[in-house]
């Protein structure tokens, strides 16, 4: 198995530093320019930009996994976790939240008013510090859900909640695609059997 590292990235309002960021791409080819603003609010859009890309240039690729920058990924490992993984099932795996409330404080950094999104927990989901999803076409079955289940076409509002609820919450439950909780997937220490290390905890 060959593994292959994107870095996503938005616009910033800083035309030099876009500048520098473009040559960076040319010469390393390893960054994916997405057209909106990079900021916090705006990570929805960087993860429908990961399914886009997914869906139309690496169709025959099994695992996706999305990682934050400022988390370390054991390569090895989760090669070892990709290839152990049914190739004919769609599986979202990570470090799980369970029935999380939906944060109502206004001056909160996950605010999320009751008109965006109504229900007093979020679906079961995936930790956005890293998450992957197996199984071959699984982003077309996730943007497929994201269009026909989902406001984040239609509502500005709807696409500021938080990205790892949204995509491995939301648009999973409605897709119906299996949720897996593995222990060890994630940590916030150095540890070989750990597939992620958190440098924030």
């Amino acid at each position: 198995m060959t593994s292959k590292r994107i870095f996503m990235i938005g616009q910033s309002q800083n035309s030099s530093l876009n500048k520098q960021v473009i040559e960076e791409a040319r010469k390393f080819r390893d960054i994916l320019i997405l057209n909106f603003e990079e900021h916090y609010l705006n990570l929805t859009y960087k993860g429908y930009g990961m399914l886009e890309y997914v869906n139309k240039y690496c169709k025959n690729l099994k695992c996706v996994q999305k990682t934050d920058t400022d988390a370390t990924v054991n390569v090895k490992g989760l090669e070892k976790l990709c290839n152990a993984l049914p190739e004919n099932e769609h599986i979202i795996t990570g470090m799980v939240w369970h029935k999380l409330g939906v944060s109502r404080d206004p001056n909160g950094k996950h605010y999320i008013p009751p008109y965006v999104y109504p229900n007093e927990y979020y679906p079961d989901f995936a930790t956005g510090t890293a998450y992957l999803l197996s199984g071959y076409h699984i982003a077309q079955r996730m943007l497929d859900s994201l269009r026909n289940n989902t406001p984040f076409f239609t509502s500005g509002n709807f696409r500021h909640v938080n990205e790892d609820a949204l995509f491995t919450g939301m648009v999973r439950e409605s897709a119906r695609i299996k949720l897996q909780d593995i222990g060890g997937y994630m940590c916030c220490i150095k540890s070989h059997g750990s597939l992620i290390k958190s440098n924030t905890e």
